[in-house]
């Protein structure tokens, strides 16, 4: 599906749209028409991720305009609530598949093209960026107070983390063992 075939709702912008996809090219495209097909597929992940999320906060929203304690909400208050979650699971879920395969076919051809040593040097790079953001994000929820109140709150591995089990080896501190790694990685924790 091209970028200009997608079909937007009546509430939503093509210039948006299309700028999203001109940025996502930008970041991804490199001429080859198998690229730009995963390009435009990412892009489109994206989109339908972004309304899934205002569509959870629509219903959110809509919710608490009703005046009811979340404690007294109807089943099937709770039942729209809990399946636009999982539509927005879904398409988060599509988003990510789709961005790895960009990530995976994009170092696939930097070690064809310039060797293990390009691609450390990209990896790098990308890692600033990835840092970068994740620096601005946490910036704006900052200022923003933080949704779920936790801010300046330590996570517990085991409360926070379902997948992380924190066992005692004999007096060494506390393991924090990654279940779902197949590498078996662990921390020692003091």
């Amino acid at each position: 599906m091209r970028c200009s075939e997608f079909r937007l709702l009546k509430d939503e912008s093509r210039e948006e749209y299309e700028a999203l996809c001109r940025v996502w090219l930008e970041e991804y495209d490199d001429g080859t028409a198998v690229c730009r097909e995963l390009v435009e597929q990412l892009a489109n992940d994206h989109w339908l991720m972004k309304r899934a999320d205002q569509r959870v906060q629509q219903v959110e929203e809509a919710i608490e305009e009703s005046g009811i304690d979340a404690a007294d909400w109807t089943e099937e208050q709770h039942r729209r609530l809990a399946l636009m979650h999982r539509y927005r699971n879904t398409a988060k879920r599509d988003f990510e598949r789709s961005r790895r395969a960009l990530e995976q076919r994009r170092g696939a051809r930097l070690r064809e093209a310039h060797g293990e040593e390009k691609l450390v040097a990209w990896r790098e790079d990308r890692d600033e960026k990835i840092a970068a953001r994740e620096a601005k994000a946490g910036a704006r929820e900052a200022r923003s107070g933080g949704r779920d109140g936790s801010q300046g709150q330590e996570r517990q591995p085991s409360a926070q983390m379902p997948w992380m089990q924190v066992k005692n080896t004999s007096g060494r501190g506390l393991v924090a063992s990654n279940l779902l790694s197949s590498y078996g990685e662990r921390t020692i924790l003091r």
